[in-house]
Formats: C-alpha cells, structure tokens, sequence
C-alpha cells in the first residue's frame, strides 16, 4: 500500500519540521543578540541605555541555557572590558571570556556543594 507508506513519510516530514521549529524557537542566542547591543558608546540591554567607559560590565547567565546566552553575551560585547561567569547544569562550547561553573539544583545534586567547599577562598569571578 504506497499511500499508506506515503503519508507515513509526509507525516515524519512534518513532525521533523515542527521539532526543528521548536528548537529554532527555543534558541536563546538571537533573544540576545537582538535585546543586546553596543552602539554609539552605550551597552543597550532590553531597550535600556547604559553609557560606556562609567563603572563595570559583569556578564551573568545561568540556567540549562546559560552556555548559549553567555556566548552570544561575548559576541555582543565584542572586545569591550567585562567579567563573565555561566552557571549551567552541564558544560557547553563556544564560551571564549566567561567563567563556566557547573552546578544543579541543591537538594538533586551534591555538585553545587562541592563547588563551593572547593573555592571557597576563590573570587568567582577572575
């Protein structure tokens, strides 16, 4: 029967599209590389302003997306001075500047407390 077999294929096609759409959607990088920008010496966050070359630019992602949050964060600030440190529940690549410290949630996970019997004497960000 070819026609059932046809639609079988349409329909794995169609599913297969709507998970790459899902995970297209769910992609943190362009949220930030749009609500994130350096432009005419001022940091914009989420429509905000912030005048460069006054005070520090400390870069914070945590979560099961702070690896690509992170990264698009150094992509966006480009060359400029700041402190970065990822928090995430697993390692990632792509980080070039910022801090990656591997941490889940208390109570799941003994790696948050081991983390911090470790460095304790450490300042969390270089």
């Amino acid at each position: 029967m070819p026609g059932r077999a046809g639609a079988r294929r349409a329909l794995r096609r169609t599913a297969a599209a709507i998970l790459q759409a899902g995970l297209r959607a769910a992609d943190p990088r362009p949220l930030v590389a749009r609500e994130l920008r350096v432009r005419g010496g001022a940091l914009e966050v989420a429509g905000l302003r912030h005048r460069l070359g006054r005070g520090r630019i400390l870069l914070l992602a945590v979560g099961k997306a702070a690896v690509p949050m992170a990264a698009a964060a150094e992509w966006a600030l480009g060359d400029l001075p700041y402190q970065g440190l990822a928090v995430a529940p697993a390692a990632g690549g792509g980080l070039t500047r910022t801090r990656l410290l591997l941490a889940g949630h208390p109570g799941i996970s003994d790696r948050p407390v081991r983390h911090v019997r470790a460095n304790a004497d450490r300042r969390v960000v270089p």
